[in-house]
């Protein structure tokens, strides 16, 4: 289908990562889940890892502290957020079915 508009374009791309991150979570899995710390293809070789990290409760320091006090150390981060919502009508599969006739 040619001219899709932009907002089209990227509900495609999500729907794509969406499906692509679900195989991406099941070889992971089974990658880990192997045992092995190196597993070695034709053209990548994936090396397991375990790293462990902090990270800082806010809501139970602010149930211990002043909650002043501790929002005088937080910062606000504003970020643009696309969200992408169908139109009701015929979905892209029936659309494809549609233009093919």
């Amino acid at each position: 289908m040619k001219n899709r508009s932009i907002a089209d374009q990227l509900a495609d791309v999500r729907e794509e990562i969406s499906r692509l991150k679900v195989t991406e979570q099941r070889l992971r899995k089974e990658i880990v889940s192997s045992g092995e710390p190196l597993i070695r293809g034709d053209d990548a070789v994936a090396v397991v890892t375990e790293t462990t990290s902090n990270r800082l409760d806010t809501k139970a320091l602010i149930a211990e502290l002043d909650n002043e006090f501790v929002q005088r150390f937080m910062r606000k981060r504003t970020t643009a957020t696309v969200r992408i919502l169908p139109i009701k009508g015929p979905s892209r599969a029936e659309w494809s079915m549609i233009n093919e006739k």
